[in-house]
């Protein structure tokens, strides 16, 4: 009886189930597209970053008090060995800021070495005076490559330093990091290493090695080779992407697209009752209608969002990834349904035409 009902319904109302599926393909389908797209640019980045953090590696040494125990001195001086790109280290950061850039913080960092081949290979080895700024950090606040920029030390001095533009990946991206060099003295807490590709045969034997060059006996070295910690920061990011709560959203407005006319037709449901007919069937007969709708609006707005990121050249990152997005949208969806149904269903045809009058 409830599937001959429900076929009858879903025939009485041809047009309103056409429009209804292409509504929910299109929902569906958009929530799909935009979720694969913030997961395929983020899993890009990850290789991206991959790619640049080869044969990249991150020395820490510091004192329960924060100061460093790297000496800058033997840091600076990798950079004479044969088995290495380059070498940089890092000083303690003072907080300034840009005269020309009110309201945003900087951090002027000291440092030794050749920071600009360390922020990307991209870079020149380039020692002149003043201070390295990230591109896009630059673009940001109108700083050309050589423009002379006022700086607003943390003690209130300002001073007048050359801005040089570089290009920044391996972690320093988009940072507020302005990088200026310093003599080679004292200790650091931070010293990034790129070895010559095939001068090291695996991570262990390049993390045994930069920790014997900068070991005087004073403390332990953490070394961590740079595509480990890009990979851990860009896993948070996919972890925490706002496109993650998208199947709930699509979910729930489906449920609007399928109850409002229903609200609007809740008659029915007391018609039913009135002739006799159990509240659950009652419920259960647009439930079962809807949930086809459900199933079918889904399952072509999951292929139709396949076909555009095919068509603009993007594979899915996790195919199963998109399949198990679309089925939580589309129980979210029949959950409320089920609800929404079983409300409806309490109603009465003499109840009904009383309030009417």
């Amino acid at each position: 009886m409830v599937l001959r009902q429900v076929g009858r319904t879903l025939a009485a109302q041809r047009l309103m189930t056409l429009l209804l599926v292409a509504a929910m393909a299109v929902l569906t389908g958009a929530c799909a597209f935009l979720d694969a797209s913030s997961r395929y640019e983020i899993m890009a980045e990850h290789d991206q970053a991959v790619s640049a953090g080869l044969n990249v590696y991150h020395a820490h040494a510091a004192g329960d008090d924060g100061t460093g125990r790297i000496s800058a001195a033997l840091c600076a001086s990798l950079n004479t060995n044969p088995s290495v790109n380059a070498a940089a280290g890092v000083f303690g950061s003072r907080a300034v800021t840009i005269v020309k850039a009110p309201g945003r913080h900087f951090s002027y960092v000291p440092v030794v070495g050749d920071i600009t081949r360390i922020l990307s290979a991209e870079n020149a080895s380039d020692y002149d005076d003043g201070f390295f700024i990230e591109r896009r950090t630059a673009a940001e606040i109108g700083v050309s490559d050589g423009d002379n920029v006022r700086i607003r030390m943390d003690d209130g001095s300002v001073e007048t330093a050359t801005a040089h533009v570089v290009e920044a990946e391996r972690g320093f991206a988009d940072t507020t990091q302005l990088w200026s060099y310093t003599a080679p003295q004292g200790s650091l807490t931070d010293c990034y290493v790129e070895f010559v590709p095939g001068a090291m045969t695996d991570d262990e034997q390049a993390v045994g090695w930069l920790s014997a060059a900068l070991d005087d006996g004073r403390s332990t070295i953490s070394v961590t080779p740079m595509t480990q910690s890009d990979a851990g920061k860009l896993l948070d990011r996919y972890m925490s992407r706002p496109t993650r709560f998208l199947w709930a959203a699509g979910g729930a407005l489906a449920f609007l697209l399928l109850f409002l006319p229903l609200v609007f037709r809740r008659h029915e449901f007391a018609l039913y009752r009135s002739l006799g007919a159990g509240k659950n069937p009652t419920a259960l007969i647009y439930i079962v209608a809807n949930t086809l709708l459900t199933v079918l609006g889904h399952g072509i707005g999951l292929a139709w969002a396949m076909l555009i990121l095919a068509w603009v050249q993007r594979t899915i990152f996790e195919p199963t990834g998109s399949a198990m997005f679309a089925m939580a949208s589309m129980l979210t969806c029949v959950t409320l349904l089920t609800l929404g149904c079983v409300v409806l269903s309490r109603g009465s045809m003499a109840a009904y035409i009383h309030r009417q009058l």
